[in-house]
C-alpha cells in the first residue's frame, strides 16, 4: 500500500471518528436541554429561589446553590430527574434533621 493510500485511510478514519463524536455531543446536548426543561417544569419558580422544608425548618436558597457541587446528592436531587416530596405549602420536603442541613447550606 502506498503512503498516499495510507494517509487517505487515516484521514477517512479520523473524519469518521470526528463525525461519531459530533453525534455524541449533539445527543448529549439534546439530553441536557430535556433535563433543563424538566427542571423548569418541576421547579416552577418566578426567581431562582427554592423553598425547602428540612426537618420541619424552612429554608430558602438558590437552585444554583443546591446544585453547586457536581455529583453531590443535592445536585442529583435538584437535577430535574427525580420527583421530590413536597409539603402542604409546596416546599421541597427533605426528611432529615435541619441542624446539619443548615451547616451544609452555609458551606455551599
Amino acid at each position: 500500500m502506498s503512503k498516499v493510500n495510507v494517509d487517505e485511510k487515516m484521514v477517512a478514519e479520523t473524519v469518521a471518528d470526528l463525525r461519531a463524536r459530533d453525534q455524541e455531543i449533539e445527543m448529549r446536548r439534546a439530553r441536557l436541554s430535556e433535563e433543563e426543561v424538566a427542571l423548569l417544569q418541576k421547579f416552577p419558580i418566578t426567581g431562582p429561589v427554592v423553598e425547602l422544608n428540612v426537618g420541619g425548618k424552612h429554608f430558602s436558597t438558590r437552585l444554583a446553590t443546591l446544585r453547586q457541587v457536581p455529583g453531590s446528592m443535592l445536585d442529583a436531587m435538584f437535577s430535574g430527574r427525580h420527583d421530590l416530596a413536597r409539603d402542604a405549602k409546596g416546599r421541597v420536603f427533605i426528611d432529615r434533621p435541619s441542624a446539619p442541613f443548615r451547616w451544609i447550606l452555609s458551606v455551599l
